[in-house]
């Protein structure tokens, strides 16, 4: 901390004016009163809009000091490459386009960049200038830059993910995911953090991959090939809502996963960190979502002693064998995030436990020759599924 604070102090007089020179002082911004009021995206980007007549009033170097220390500076890295982070600041905010049309921007943009490099590791708020400056300075060619090692993802039916690297740049520190972490909050207090910023994943590989069991991966470097899960038939278009479909910002080149609060997502922003929010309280444009539920069969079966070996899907019985000897039942419901088991008839010897939420029913016995019924209840985001099984001792 000492360190930091003399560094800070020198940079008072290294940058006098470009880093803390004139700036426009936006009315309203992160962590000021009112700011949580802002219920979406569009509404905090009108927040932050300079009126037309102070915009054209400003210099070269008030213009620049307006781009670097925008209240959304922290959207340079919420995309999948920093020219895309660019150009959402560029669609959503005219000063960005002040910042290209005026050639004495750049300039001074050289100037900056060279007396930020040493101090990005510093403070998140350096390295967010410097990526936007490296952005609008071309000086990173989006084709050409290498971002990790090519890697083999394919859907659940078998079809290869496009696209798709293993990144060998080195992760965020733990004090940069503290300070961005800290940045993003102050910038969307309604989108909870549930994972810390990470240059390892994005949200198409999070939502599509990673949450299914798959290691960290970035999907889509320069196209989004998500499409693939769907035309494969793994996935189809769902009217249902519920927890876990996938949703594809299809207009955004964003991808999230639905939760049990009606319009809420989990979703991972670029190189920031994974948050629950609202569907609209996104820095991508969250017109045309599209929802997809798995493509799974229902299956049920049973182990341990009993008369017959088979699969069942609706009403199932079976005669058990040796009533004593536990016998185990399996259902299996696809995209069901809950399975319970209820007992709904036999007497009171009837025994089991322990049940699973994977829609496993362990031990079940009779100490008497008598019937049981049971009933496996299945939660999706369809509504619920219920299969009756029924077993009645031999012997």
């Amino acid at each position: 901390m000492k360190r930091f604070t003399i560094i800070s102090l020198l940079i008072l007089y290294v940058i006098p004016s470009l880093c803390f020179g004139k700036n426009y002082d936006y009315p309203l911004k992160p962590g000021d009163e009112g700011w949580k009021e802002l219920r979406t995206y569009n509404e905090m980007v009108q927040a932050c809009q300079i009126p037309e007549d102070i915009l054209q009033s400003l210099n070269a170097e008030e213009i620049l000091q307006a781009c670097l220390m925008h209240p959304f500076r922290i959207n340079i890295i919420l995309f999948p490459t920093l020219n895309e982070g660019f150009q959402s600041l560029l669609r959503s905010f005219p000063v960005f386009k002040r910042m290209l049309t005026n050639p004495e921007v750049k300039e001074l943009a050289v100037i900056q960049q060279k007396q930020l490099y040493p101090l990005v590791n510093e403070d998140i708020s350096f390295y967010l200038q410097s990526k936007i400056l490296e952005a609008f300075l071309g000086s990173i060619d989006e084709q050409q830059m290498e971002y990790g090692i090519p890697i083999s993802v394919l859907t659940p039916n078998g079809s290869i993910v496009s696209d798709t690297e293993q990144i060998t740049d080195p992760e965020f520190t733990a004090y940069q995911r503290q300070q961005i972490a800290i940045e993003f909050s102050n910038t969307y207090p309604l989108a909870t953090i549930v994972a810390p910023a990470s240059v390892k994943y994005n949200c198409h590989a999070y939502a599509w991959h990673i949450s299914e069991g798959g290691s960290n991966v970035w999907m889509g470097i320069s196209t989004n090939p998500t499409s693939i899960y769907w035309t494969d038939g793994s996935y189809s278009s769902s009217n249902c809502r519920g927890k876990g479909l996938k949703v594809s910002y299809i207009n955004g080149n964003h991808s999230a996963i639905t939760t049990e609060t009606t319009d809420y997502f989990i979703s991972k922003w670029g190189n920031g960190p994974r948050v629950r929010h609202h569907k609209d309280y996104v820095p991508y444009v969250y017109s045309g979502l599209s929802y997809y539920i798995r493509n799974l069969p229902s299956q049920a079966y049973i182990t341990g002693q009993f008369a017959q070996n088979a699969q069942w899907t609706t009403l199932n019985t079976a005669n058990m064998v040796d009533r004593t000897t536990p016998i185990t039942l399996h259902v299996y419901y696809p995209n069901a995030y809950l399975i319970t088991w209820e007992k709904t008839s036999g007497g009171s010897d009837v025994q089991y436990g322990p049940q699973n939420n994977d829609g496993t029913l362990a031990g079940l016995t009779m100490n008497s020759e008598q019937s049981v019924s049971l009933r496996a209840t299945a939660y999706t985001p369809c509504g619920t599924v219920q299969t009756e099984f029924y077993f009645f001792s031999t012997h």
